[in-house]
């Protein structure tokens, strides 16, 4: 999971130039919040930034189909994202 949390973090600043590597999740939401390019895909990635927040942070444990469940969940959301032009 965490390993997907960096994936997220390195695709929303390559793709709509947040400031992600030493921002919190509540910093990367409210910038998401702010660029109206990235708005929809908040609500699809919060709560995978919460739960990776949880197992960081809080010591929290995902059994392996909760992990699954929000890989899953990011690879769909990501797939359907408009793709960055070069």
């Amino acid at each position: 999971l965490l390993g997907s949390v960096e994936v997220l973090r390195n695709y929303l600043h390559e793709a709509y130039g947040l400031t992600t590597a030493e921002a919190t999740s509540k910093e990367i939401l409210n910038q998401m919040t702010m660029d109206n390019r990235c708005r929809e895909l908040k609500d699809s990635v919060q709560g995978f930034l919460e739960a990776g927040d949880g197992v960081k942070f809080a010591r929290h444990s995902l059994s392996d189909s909760e992990a699954s469940d929000h890989y899953e969940n990011l690879v769909h959301t990501l797939s359907a994202e408009p793709k960055v032009k070069s």
